[in-house]
């Protein structure tokens, strides 16, 4: 990449007559590059399944960017070239240390929200069908959607699977009547959902049904 960008800086220099636009045109091309404006990531296929595999570099990133939020370290770089990130027990060992990162919490929520497009409930309005729906519940739904989704990926012996069964939630004044449980004194609480409520992790939270229906009506169609 060095010699590629220095090769265009002397080549602008050469046409332009000054250093000023050499600079300018390698700015210009480094703010249009692909592997500036996306995080370009690269496969081969793997002859013992026949399957496409990402390589070692592009799985330095898909972790790094996951589990810390930025580019990937030295160390982990280092781990890409030599070949340890070409297999499942490679990648774990180089995940371990990743998972103390600061934020790291924080982070997976936001992934599991924005895969649940969790956000969406902020931008929908209902009709007068619905006259209890406004801001505030709006807001409740996405608070308790976040703190649930928390909750699963910080919880100890954490599963994934808890994300489509789990048993439990969190409410404030403006959800409970809602999940038909009890309201906390102040703020939110985590509560137990009885199965007769039909009520089972993402797929039982209302800020996920809120926003995935109609304004008028609910959409299995789009639930789905």
């Amino acid at each position: 990449e060095v010699t590629q960008w220095v090769g265009v800086a002397k080549n602008a220099a050469t046409l332009a007559g000054t250093a000023a636009q050499a600079l300018a045109t390698v700015t210009s091309g480094f703010l249009q590059s692909p592997y500036f404006l996306y995080r370009v990531e690269t496969n081969k296929l793997d002859s013992s399944n026949g399957r496409l595999k990402y390589d070692g570099l592009s799985m330095a990133n898909r972790l790094s960017y996951l589990l810390t939020g930025g580019p990937p370290s030295p160390d982990l770089l280092t781990s890409a070239t030599s070949g340890k990130l070409d297999t499942a027990d490679g990648v774990g060992a180089a995940a371990a240390p990743l998972l103390t990162s600061t934020g790291l919490a924080d982070r997976m929520t936001a992934f599991f929200s924005e895969y649940a497009q969790g956000p969406q409930v902020l931008q929908i309005s209902k009709s007068a069908a619905f006259p209890s729906f406004n801001d505030a519940l709006k807001n409740s739904m996405f608070q308790g959607l976040q703190l649930f989704l928390k909750n699963i990926v910080a919880a100890a012996n954490a599963d994934v699977r808890s994300f489509y069964d789990s048993d439990q939630t969190f409410v404030d004044a403006n959800l409970a009547a809602l999940y038909g449980v009890k309201a906390p004194a102040s703020g939110f609480g985590q509560v137990k959902l009885d199965s007769s409520t039909g009520r089972a992790g993402i797929l039982g939270q209302a800020a996920v049904l809120a926003g995935q229906s109609e304004s008028d009506r609910t959409s299995p169609t789009r639930r789905g």
